[in-house]
């Protein structure tokens, strides 16, 4: 059986991962990319509803601007990483 910390544990590796990802895309895109490109060049496309919201990279995302490892221009909305 196992236990709600090794779920925990499991959960905290793949999003160490999902953002280690972004930030290798990134990396090599200096000019920037948008959340939509990201989530299909990580094969990470979500929908809702039949709409395509794509909220585990913009998540993601935000958890990383908020530690100040990407930032976003405000004119294009385009990411980088800092």
């Amino acid at each position: 059986m196992t236990t709600s910390d090794e779920m925990t544990t499991l959960a905290q590796d793949g999003l160490a991962k999902i953002e280690e990802a972004i930030l290798g895309l990134l990396e090599g895109h200096p000019q920037g990319l948008g959340n939509s490109q990201m989530a299909n060049m990580l094969g990470l496309r979500s929908s809702f509803k039949g709409g395509h919201k794509n909220h585990l990279t913009h998540s993601v995302l935000g958890g990383l601007l908020a530690r100040g490892l990407v930032e976003q221009d405000d004119d294009t909305k385009l990411y980088t990483a800092t």
